[in-house]
């Protein structure tokens, strides 16, 4: 309880001010821990931030898992499916854009960051391969694009909506219209035949 309460107050100084900004300090004193507890849990702050990447990671598997139900998929007309799932990824990339950013910035000087984030990008990659798959082997998706390189295109173009986003903070109508755009495309690409 007290390592998630630690956890906690760093995300949310982290979301509010950054992570390089946030002392080990201010997150003891909003985690309402004494300086020593917040070391006994976590000996650095690069040991925090592995552990708000793992509980980041935790969250996308969740929100993953429920976003690309296979059954569902299965039930539905491709194309209303893949809006509905680009739709989640960006209402997700709204409202916890922080560590995606942070991450961004430090993964060039920590290998082990790197690494981590690298892991995750490609089991999401590694998910939209299967689901590309699936919809191939049902005939409701075209079966030219190869399901691992056109996931890692998909997963590559939401990345770059996440980079317009939020480090370049675009105004959000402008990145809604991006949204469309990218929906429009994936569907061309994926969903109708030649």
């Amino acid at each position: 309880m007290t390592r998630a309460k630690i956890v906690d107050a760093a995300a949310e100084l982290t979301e509010k001010q950054g992570f390089e900004r946030t002392s080990m300090g201010e997150i003891a004193k909003l985690a309402r821990v004494a300086p020593s507890t917040l070391y006994h849990h976590f000996p650095d702050k690069r040991a925090l931030l592995l552990a708000l990447i793992e509980e980041w990671s935790e969250r996308l598997a969740a929100g993953r898992r429920s976003d690309l139900e296979l059954e569902a998929f299965a039930r539905s007309e491709p194309r209303v499916f893949l809006a509905s799932f680009l739709r989640k990824v960006y209402t997700r990339l709204q409202d916890r854009n922080w560590i995606y950013v942070e991450l961004f910035l430090l993964v060039n000087r920590d290998h082990e960051l790197r690494e981590r984030f690298r892991s995750l990008k490609d089991a999401g990659i590694e998910r939209l391969a299967l689901l590309i798959e699936l919809g191939q082997r049902q005939g409701m998706l075209r079966q030219k694009p190869d399901a691992a390189r056109a996931a890692l295109l998909l997963g590559s173009s939401l990345e770059i909506l996440a980079v317009q986003l939020h480090m370049l903070q675009r105004p959000s109508d402008e990145t809604e219209a991006m949204l469309e755009e990218l929906t429009e495309m994936i569907c061309r690409y994926l969903v109708e035949e030649d």
